[in-house]
C-alpha cells in the first residue's frame, strides 16, 4: 500500500480541507462584523476578524498539509 506522501489527497479529504478553510476565513469574518454593529467600531472587528480568519486558514492548511509535505 502506497505511503501517504505518494498517494495525495482524496476527493473526500479534499472537501474536507475546502470545508475547513471557508469556515476558518468566514466564521471570524462575521464576529468581526457583529462586534462592529454591537460596538459601532467599524471597520476595526472586521479588519480583525480579516486579519484572524487568514491566519487560521493558513495554519490549518498547514497542519493538514503537513504530513504531505
Amino acid at each position: 500500500m502506497p505511503s501517504d506522501r505518494t498517494r495525495g489527497l482524496s476527493g473526500t479529504e479534499l472537501i474536507g480541507l475546502g470545508v475547513f478553510l471557508a469556515a476558518a476565513f468566514v466564521v471570524p469574518l462575521v464576529v468581526g462584523l457583529v462586534l462592529d454593529q454591537v460596538a459601532h467600531t467599524s471597520p476595526v472587528g472586521l479588519l480583525a476578524g480579516l486579519v484572524v480568519g487568514i491566519a487560521a486558514a493558513g495554519f490549518g492548511l498547514r497542519a493538514q498539509m503537513r504530513r504531505y509535505l
